[in-house]
């Protein structure tokens, strides 16, 4: 599946776009950090966010309904980890980056969830479009602006780990589900993904550059109630500036 493929659904949406688009177009207003970034391409990790610090002021929060999602960095046995408590909302947590993807690079993270939201089956349309977590990585050659392509990875309810599928909102939005179900809610799960074969996958050509992460968790269309937990964001090697 490409997301070009589905088309571009900005001339078909309403002035006041879906949630997504509303992402892209906040982004450019956030404040860039490079603190964190190494200058290597070797395989220690050119981004870490493991918020032993606390929320830095690089994340840079956006409401997108009339509820915002409450952040906050916690203790988690002898971690700080950052959770989102979503009760009917959706707002999401941004951090500029301006890195360069090489011929390979990854992005790893930790994320536990409460429980997916109970029942969404409509997980593809707008309807549905919540979920109990999100990992979003955007793209942008030119920087951050409407038109930017996006790889969100989401933990589904109902949709099959593997599926990818463009976001109802916004066309250039592509979804990858990488868990799914409750079967694992309350225990902390480890991922890595390849993004640069993640991104031929979507958009079937290499990405030129990774403008941000972001975090969400969002309820708003399904009026339902998530909690979710993230930790340990890093991308390494073969991606620098």
């Amino acid at each position: 599946m490409r997301v070009q493929d589905v088309g571009n659904l900005k001339s078909r949406l309403p002035l006041r776009l879906g949630k997504i688009f509303l992402l892209l177009g906040f982004v450019g207003s956030s404040s860039s950090g490079t603190s964190t970034l190494l200058h290597s391409q070797q395989s220690t990790p050119v981004f870490l966010e493991d918020f032993e610090q606390g929320l830095s002021r690089q994340w840079t929060e956006r409401r997108l309904a009339n509820r915002s999602t409450r952040y906050e960095v916690v203790q988690d046995g002898r971690s700080a980890v950052l959770v989102g408590r979503s009760d009917r909302s959706a707002s999401i947590l941004l951090r500029a980056l301006d890195l360069v993807p090489a011929e390979a690079g990854t992005i790893s993270w930790r994320w536990k969830i409460e429980n997916t939201i109970s029942g969404n089956e409509r997980e593809r349309e707008r309807s549905g479009d919540d979920y109990a977590a999100r990992l979003f990585v955007v793209f942008d050659p030119e920087g951050f602006g409407p038109n930017a392509e996006a790889i969100c990875y989401v933990w589904a309810a109902s949709e099959s780990v593997g599926a990818a599928y463009p976001n109802p909102y916004f066309g250039r939005v592509g979804t990858i589900v990488v868990e799914s179900g409750s079967q694992r809610a309350g225990e902390w799960v480890a991922e890595q993904r390849d993004l640069v074969a993640d991104h031929w996958q979507v958009f079937g050509k290499p990405p030129e550059t990774i403008s941000a992460v972001a975090i969400m968790v969002d309820t708003d269309n399904t009026n339902s109630i998530a909690t979710a937990w993230f930790d340990d964001i890093a991308l390494t090697s073969g991606i620098g500036r």
